[in-house]
C-alpha cells in the first residue's frame, strides 16, 4: 500500500538509495501509525477524496472549489520541498528558452540571420576564444612546471599518491602532475583547431575531430569530460576553472614554505575523495612509526600500513562554528561548502528550515583523525538531533547530480528539523565550482 501511494502521490523517480530513503520516509510520515494525530488519516482513500471534487458539484463549481483550495495554501509550492534545488529551475528555463527560440526560427524564416554572416561571426568568436584559452593554458603550464622543478629538482616526485612517505603531500603532487599532463593535452587540441581555422587541412585524428565539433557547438568535448567530475559544462567556463584549480594546487603544495597551511577547497581537486583517504593513511603511517622500533628513526619508512590500519583511523568531521577557526594538528579544514534545501543558523550551530531557494554558506569543516571520545565541545547542542548530510560536487548553474555514487562523504550536522524531514527534502551540502 505504501509503494502504491508513493507512486501515485509522490511520483518521483527512484534513481538511487537516497531517492528510496526519501520515498520511504515520506510514505511513512503520511501512512505510518504515528500519523494518527491528524484530523483525518492520510490513507489513499482520504487523499483521493481530497484531490477529486465532489460528484454532486458541476464542472464550474468544481473548478472554483479547486481554486479556493489553492488560495488557502500558505505559500506557493517550492522546489526545495520536493528535494530540488534552484539549479533545476534554471535548467528548465534554459530548456524552455531553447525550445521557444527553435519554434520562432521555424515559424519566421525571414527573422533568422543570413547563414554566411552568422558563420563568419561564429568563426571569429571561436578564434578569439581559442587564442584567449591558449594564453591562459600557457601561463598555467609555466606555473606548474616551475613548481615541479623547484621542489628538489623533481627528486621529490618519484613517490606519489598514497605510496608516498607523506600521503597528503603525495596526493597534492599527484594532482599537480595530472593537471600538468591535462594542460599539455588541451594545448595540443587547441593548437590543432587553430591551425585548421588558419587554413590547414582537417586533422585525421578522431580526438581532434570530436574536440573541434564540440567546440563549434559550444559543448564540452567528450575527451575532456572525464576530467570534469561535476559533469558537463560550457567549455570556456571549464577552462577558466581549470586555471583556477592549478593556481590553488600550487598554493596548497606550498613549495618554498616550511609548513603549508592545510585549508582546502574540494572543488580544486579532480579526485576529492583521495584527499580524505590520504589523511587516513597519514594516521596509519604514524601508527606504524610508533609501533616499529621507536628508538630508530627511519626504520619504518619502507613499511606501508595495511588496509586494516587505514580503516581503523576514523575521520572526525565537525562544522567549526567560530569566527577564526584553527587547523587541527592531525587534520585539515574544508572551506567554501554550501548547504542546499535548508540554511545554517550560526547562533545555534545547527541547520534549520529556510524559505529561500538560495544556498546557505556553511562555516569551515574540520576534518581530523581522532580515536578518542568526543569532548563537550564536539557534542551537538542539547535537544538537537544529528543529520548525516551527504556532500556532493556542484556542477554549473547550481545543478547537482544527487546520486549515491557522487557522494564524497557524510557530514554530521546538528539540526532543528527532524532527520526524516531532511531526508525528504534531500538536504545536502555541495562544493560549488571555483570562481
Amino acid at each position: 500500500m505504501q509503494e502504491l501511494a508513493a507512486s501515485v502521490f509522490y511520483g518521483g523517480p527512484v534513481g538511487d538509495n537516497k531517492d528510496r530513503e526519501a520515498l520511504t520516509s515520506l510514505t511513512q510520515a503520511c501512512l505510518g501509525p504515528s500519523s494518527g494525530n491528524w484530523a483525518q488519516p492520510h490513507t489513499p482513500q482520504q487523499l483521493l477524496a481530497t484531490l477529486m471534487p465532489s460528484p454532486e458539484l458541476g464542472e464550474l463549481d468544481a473548478m472554483e472549489e479547486c481554486k479556493a483550495q489553492m488560495h488557502l495554501l500558505p505559500t506557493l509550492p517550492e522546489p526545495r520541498i520536493c528535494g530540488l534545488s534552484a539549479g533545476s529551475q534554471t535548467w528548465l528555463w534554459r530548456r524552455q528558452s531553447r525550445a521557444l527560440l527553435s519554434a520562432l526560427q521555424r515559424s519566421s524564416p525571414t527573422w533568422v540571420p543570413a547563414a554566411c554572416g552568422g558563420s563568419r561571426r561564429a568563426e571569429r568568436r571561436l578564434r578569439q576564444r581559442l587564442v584567449q584559452a591558449k594564453r591562459r593554458l600557457e601561463s598555467l603550464q609555466a606555473l606548474l612546471t616551475e613548481t615541479i622543478c623547484q621542489d628538489e629538482s623533481g627528486a621529490g616526485w618519484v613517490e606519489l599518491g598514497l605510496s608516498a612517505r607523506r600521503p597528503l603531500e603525495g596526493f597534492l603532487k599527484a594532482e599537480v602532475l595530472e593537471v600538468s599532463q591535462l594542460v599539455g593535452a588541451l594545448q595540443r587540441d587547441l593548437d590543432c583547431l587553430l591551425q585548421q581555422l588558419k587554413g590547414a587541412p582537417p586533422c585525421a585524428s578522431r580526438r581532434c575531430a570530436e574536440v573541434a565539433h564540440a567546440l563549434w557547438a559550444g559543448r564540452l568535448p567528450r575527451p575532456w569530460r572525464p576530467h570534469a567530475p561535476a559533469g558537463p559544462q560550457p567549455p570556456w567556463q571549464w577552462l577558466r576553472q581549470l586555471s583556477r584549480r592549478g593556481q590553488l594546487l600550487v598554493r596548497y603544495l606550498g613549495v618554498g614554505t616550511q609548513v603549508p597551511e592545510r585549508i582546502f577547497h574540494l572543488s580544486a581537486f579532480c579526485h576529492p575523495r583521495r584527499l580524505l583517504l590520504s589523511l587516513r593513511w597519514e594516521a596509519a603511517f604514524a601508527v606504524v612509526a610508533l609501533t616499529n622500533f621507536p628508538g630508530c628513526q627511519g626504520s619504518s619508512s619502507s613499511q606501508l600500513p595495511d588496509r586494516r590500519q587505514e580503516l581503523s583511523s576514523p575521520l572526525h568531521l565537525q562544522v567549526v562554528n567560530v569566527p577564526n577557526p584553527t587547523v587541527p594538528e592531525t587534520g585539515l579544514l574544508l572551506i567554501g561548502l554550501q548547504l542546499r534545501n535548508a540554511e545554517w543558523d550560526p547562533l545555534a550551530g545547527a541547520l534549520q528550515d529556510s524559505s529561500s531557494r538560495q544556498p546557505s554558506p556553511l562555516p569551515p569543516v574540520s576534518v581530523s583523525i581522532s580515536a578518542q571520545a568526543l569532548g563537550a565541545n564536539d557534542l551537538p547542542p542539547a535537544g538537537l538531533a544529528v543529520y548525516s548530510c551527504p556532500v556532493y560536487m556542484e556542477g554549473p548553474l547550481g545543478t547537482t547530480r544527487l546520486h549515491s555514487r557522487k557522494i564524497l562523504m557524510h557530514l554530521p550536522l546538528p539540526t532543528k528539523l527532524s532527520p526524516a524531514t531532511c531526508v525528504q527534502r534531500r538536504v545536502h551540502v555541495c562544493s560549488p565550482p571555483l570562481t
